[in-house]
């Protein structure tokens, strides 16, 4: 996604990719842990150890529809400073 920065404006699919992919590697450690966890066996890339690929973009798919927050009056002045 950092190859495509300049070309995605909303800041919450970065948001939603990474907290997608946070949620599939915590539950890949409990699923280690030997608490089974059959969703992580099925998804795709799982062989590969690739298995949070799919929900990353998901998450960053619907992070793109979450308006963006706006920048307040305050938040302009103490970037400008």
């Amino acid at each position: 996604m950092t190859l495509l920065g300049h070309e995605i404006k909303n800041d919450n699919s970065f948001k939603g990719a990474t907290y997608m992919a946070l949620l599939v590697s915590i539950l890949i450690i409990v699923d280690r842990m030997r608490i089974n966890i059959l969703l992580i066996e099925k998804l795709q890339f799982y062989n590969l150890g690739f298995n949070w690929i799919v929900p990353a973009i998901i998450g960053a798919l619907l992070g793109n529809f979450i308006p963006q927050k706006k920048e307040s009056e305050y938040d302009i002045l103490d970037s400008a400073q």
